[in-house]
């Protein structure tokens, strides 16, 4: 099975090869949000990464609705198909914005 963290290190590196900046999210003020946050060209989004076929959890949750309550785009990937997937229409999206180098 593969873990979490294999699955966080390869859609990283990916969104890293499209010119994506990866932060991770991770200090004791941080706890319950997303994993990663991800910046091109103006654009931010949060992954959530799990292992295959975990959900976030109650507090995860929580923190995720606030996100996308301010109208930030927050996934959950517990897959790397899935998390290339998100990059590549993040990626698109950038290269549609006017003035973009995406």
């Amino acid at each position: 099975m593969t873990s979490e963290t294999s699955i966080q290190t390869k859609v990283k590196n990916y969104a890293k090869k499209k010119g994506w900046i990866a932060i991770k999210l991770s200090t004791p003020t941080s706890r319950g949000w997303p994993d990663f946050q991800f910046l091109k060209s103006g654009r931010v989004f949060f992954i959530e990464f799990k292992a295959p076929d975990e959900q976030p959890s109650e507090y995860q949750d929580h923190i995720i609705k606030i996100l996308q309550l301010q109208k930030f785009s927050v996934y959950v990937v517990d897959n790397v198909e899935t998390g290339k997937s998100i990059i590549n229409a993040q990626t698109r999206h950038v290269a549609q914005l006017p003035g973009s180098r995406g």
